[in-house]
């Protein structure tokens, strides 16, 4: 017989067959709590599910390109593409936004493939954003991505800059509840402006003055493609340094981006120097602009002739 004595108050005797019905109870005891862990178990969704998000743009900045006034991006060691995915979700027992999940890819090509694991049954919004940085150094240049609810404008505004340029998409998916792939194909929040002369000659000009007033939208929210209202017109003025040499006396003599929202006005005035020689070219009326949409003003810009502007999707 053996005595068991617990805090120096309770005595329990034990004898060998009473022994051997204590330890089969409690045998029983413990497979019916592992059982009932394992229904437990059963009856929960244990882990996240992986999403592959496939982000691609229409253009691979390492591509060759005709010029940099042209399309795409002038080429460089130290640039590269950055892609960033940021996914916004809402807690579902406080109904509160949690802050987003950021992740970042670098790439040449004209895509990359995201992949994360996400907890089913809940909303996601997936929000991407690709620009230009130097190296892969998730450091903004141009744009402030830090929400991408809330992009803004980052430091000078310099014309004639190819890594101005940028995309942006964005998609919801409702109710999680399945590993899936997820594609995104991004456009352009910017209009991109370009200014073409068709009566260049080498010895016609000394400098060329251009400027163009445009509304100032300094925000973009690219989980629902809106643009902050412009509370102002920006002026900008830009002195030709030098062009992308064109056949047929065709100069493409500068280029630029900026956001614009659906039918933006820009109005445009162009000064030509040549010695004692002043010619004037300037649009009487506004000319249209939108984001994603290359609009081209093309004439006899240098010798005060005709011209026209036209527009084409990026």
């Amino acid at each position: 017989m053996l005595k068991y004595t617990y805090s120096g108050i309770i005595t329990i005797d034990l004898n060998f067959y009473t022994m051997r019905r204590f330890f089969a109870f409690a045998a029983i005891l413990i497979g019916f709590v592992a059982c009932q862990n394992d229904a437990e178990r059963m009856d929960v969704t244990v882990g996240d599910l992986e999403v592959k998000v496939a982000v691609t743009v229409p253009e691979s900045r390492a591509g060759s390109h005709e010029g940099i006034f042209q399309s795409g991006l002038l080429n460089s060691d130290s640039l590269t593409m950055r892609y960033i995915l940021q996914i916004y979700y809402t807690d579902p027992e406080t109904k509160t936004s949690i802050d987003p999940i950021r992740l970042v890819e670098y790439s040449d090509d004209k895509g990359v493939v995201f992949e994360v694991r996400l907890a089913p049954g809940r909303d996601y919004k997936f929000v991407a954003w690709a620009d230009v940085v130097a190296g892969e150094a998730d450091v903004d240049n141009h744009y402030d991505t830090s929400d991408l609810r809330a992009v803004t404008l980052k430091g000078e505004w310099n014309a004639m800059d190819e890594t101005r340029d940028a995309y942006t998409a964005a998609d919801s998916v409702l109710n999680f509840n399945s590993a899936s792939t997820i594609s995104l194909s991004l456009r352009r929040p910017n209009a991109k402006l370009r200014v073409v002369t068709t009566d260049w000659a080498d010895d016609a000009v000394d400098t060329v003055t251009v400027t163009y007033t445009t509304p100032h939208r300094t925000t973009f929210n690219a989980l629902t493609g809106q643009f902050g209202d412009p509370t102002t017109t920006k002026v900008h003025t830009y002195t030709l340094s030098n062009v992308y040499n064109e056949p047929d006396n065709n100069r493409t003599i500068f280029s630029d981006y900026f956001f614009a929202g659906d039918n933006d006005n820009v109005k445009f005035d162009m000064v030509v120097k040549n010695g004692s020689k002043v010619t004037n070219h300037q649009f009487n009326t506004g000319i249209s602009v939108n984001s994603n949409y290359l609009t081209t003003i093309k004439g006899k810009l240098l010798t005060g002739g005709s011209s026209s502007s036209e527009s084409q999707e990026l």
